[in-house]
């Protein structure tokens, strides 16, 4: 999953300016998820975009904290645009797996299959 997640970022700190969600999505691949919750929550204060929800939610399943990542998520699986559903796919399938609730992992990774059939991750 990280690597996955790597790569978005990547991508979106080459194609964005210096702002928060910038900010965030640098810290982010750091692996400084103190600092990448400030500035997605900063951006979204700023922006409300889906770009900065996801990332924020990403971060905070990164940290154990799935119940309140789960709805952004689920969201981001089945409406963001681009990349960002298959990041919040893997990470809601983990969160699941953490929670023990199998069965909705296993729905999840299904539709990640169907959606993206090649993908290793």
């Amino acid at each position: 999953m990280m690597r996955a997640i790597s790569a978005a970022v990547l991508a979106a700190v080459a194609a964005a300016q210096t702002d928060p969600l910038v900010s965030g999505l640098e810290a982010f691949h750091r692996g400084d998820y103190v600092v990448a919750e400030r500035e997605f929550r900063s951006s979204l204060k700023q922006n409300p975009g889906v770009r900065a929800r996801v990332f924020l939610a990403l971060t905070l399943a990164a940290t154990n904290r799935c119940a309140e990542a789960e709805r952004d998520l689920r969201s981001a699986l089945e409406s963001a645009p681009g990349e960002t559903p298959r990041l919040a796919g893997i990470a809601l399938a983990q969160c699941c797996l953490t929670g023990n609730r199998l069965e909705e992992a296993a729905a999840v990774v299904a539709k990640l299959k169907t959606r993206y059939p090649d993908d290793a991750d």
